[in-house]
């Protein structure tokens, strides 16, 4: 039950808590506008996610250059599996283009190599599955070629994995830039 009385000011109606309506229509407006502000943040969030996601496939299934062919992809694929189960550091670190090997001596790889053959000591099989374009620098461009792998059942880790292969592209050409390779674990 309200309880009217004058002020100053005009008009106002008091409650028996204390509370003046011009108190109640601040704290609805208030409310209302935190909620507005709430759907606005939380649908502009929603939008960018799906934005991400579809540049993120976008990148993730990019086109290499049509002079790169499937049966160049298998062929590096091949050459490369060759490399590594040959035993032979030298020869998986020869296959690596010029502009890695500026950047890395033999040593630096073949101390890594002997770490990661540790857990996966021969590759068995694999197939090309898609690329990713990393970066362009003038007329060069960066792309990650993936390759779904099958290992030898006895490896420590898992019996499949991923291998990366990362190569530099100039308008006819491309060289190994990069060997990244990562194993299930099962």
């Amino acid at each position: 039950m309200a309880i009217k009385h004058f002020q100053r000011n005009g008009l106002k109606t008091k409650y028996r808590n204390g509370e003046t309506e011009l108190n109640k229509i601040n704290m609805i407006v208030i409310f209302l506008l935190s909620m507005n502000l709430t759907a606005t943040i939380w649908f502009g969030m929603q939008d960018r996610k799906v934005h991400v996601e579809d540049i993120a496939s976008q990148i993730s299934q990019h086109d290499l250059p049509d002079f790169i062919t499937k049966k160049d992809l298998s062929m590096l694929f091949d050459q490369l599996k060759t490399a590594y189960n040959s035993g032979s550091n030298r020869t998986l670190y020869n296959f690596l283009g010029s502009k890695f090997k500026s950047e890395w001596s033999f040593y630096d790889v073949e101390e890594s190599l002997i770490k990661i053959k540790k857990f996966a000591p021969k590759i068995e099989s694999g197939s090309y599955s898609h690329s990713k374009l990393v970066a362009g620098d003038g007329n060069v461009v960066k792309y990650d070629l993936i390759y779904d792998l099958k290992l030898p059942s006895n490896t420590s880790l898992g019996s499949t994995g991923k291998l990366t292969v990362t190569i530099l592209v100039t308008s006819s050409k491309f060289e190994t830039a990069g060997i990244y390779l990562n194993v299930d674990q099962s």
